[in-house]
C-alpha cells in the first residue's frame, strides 16, 4: 500500500476522473492547459494542499488526458503520477469496474511487491504498454515526476524507518515463532489476535 511505501510522509492521492471530458474536449479543439476547466482543478488542488500545509505530497491522477495535470502540480517536495500523458486518454473508466487499466496495473499488480514508487511505476507502465498492445488501443503513456526532494526523503526512508529495519523485523518474527513453540510445547493454544488474523 501506499502507507507501506511512504513512512514519514504524508501522503494525498487524488483521482480527477470527473475532469477527463473536459480535458478530453478542449485537447481536442486545441485549447491550451490555461483554458482548460481540468486546469482549475488541478490548481484548486495544489492551493488546497499549500492551505493545509501538506508539504509532502504523492498525487495519483487516473484520468484521460491526466499528464496535462503534472506542471501545475509538480514541486521538489511532490510526486506525481499521471495515468496518461496530456495528448491521450487512458482505459478502463467504465463504471461496472473497481479500478481503470493503470489502477489495476499500479496499485494492484506492481505496488504491493515494488520496492519503491518508482520501481511500481516501472512495472505499471509496461503492464499497459503490453495490454494496449494485446488490445489494439493507442499507448496512453502514464507518466510520472518525482521532485528531487522528495526522491531523497523516500530513499532516506528506506535506511531510517521501521518498515524497512529487516534486523529488527527478523528479531521480532523469530521470537514471535519461538513463543508460539513454547505454547505448543507446553500444550497451550496459540491465539492469534483478531486485528493480525484474515479478515471476513
Amino acid at each position: 500500500s501506499l502507507d507501506d511505501q511512504l513512512p514519514g510522509i504524508r501522503d494525498v492521492c487524488v483521482d480527477v476522473a470527473a475532469a477527463g471530458p473536459v480535458l478530453r474536449a478542449a485537447t481536442a479543439v486545441g485549447a491550451g492547459l490555461d483554458e482548460l476547466d481540468g486546469s482549475r482543478v488541478a490548481d484548486s488542488l495544489r492551493d488546497a494542499l499549500d492551505d493545509a500545509g501538506i508539504q509532502w505530497r504523492v498525487i495519483i491522477v487516473s484520468a484521460c488526458y491526466s499528464g496535462a495535470f503534472t506542471n501545475t502540480l509538480k514541486s521538489p517536495t511532490t510526486l506525481v503520477i499521471t495515468a496518461s500523458d496530456a495528448e491521450h486518454t487512458s482505459f478502463g473508466c467504465a463504471d461496472d469496474r473497481d479500478l481503470t487499466y493503470f489502477g489495476e496495473a499500479f496499485l494492484r499488480d506492481a505496488l504491493p511487491s515494488a520496492p519503491s514508487l518508482e520501481a511500481a511505476f516501472v512495472k505499471a507502465r509496461s503492464l499497459i504498454d503490453e495490454r494496449e498492445d494485446a488490445e489494439h488501443l493507442s499507448h496512453s503513456n502514464p507518466q510520472i515526476d518525482i521532485g528531487p526532494a522528495i526522491r531523497q526523503k523516500l530513499a532516506a526512508n528506506r535506511t531510517t524507518q521501521p518498515l524497512f529495519d529487516t534486523e529488527r523485523f527478523r528479531t521480532h518474527l523469530e521470537a514471535a515463532f519461538a513463543h508460539m513453540w513454547e505454547l505448543r510445547q507446553r500444550g497451550e493454544a496459540v491465539v492469534v489476535q483478531p486485528e493480525f488474523g484474515q479478515r471476513g
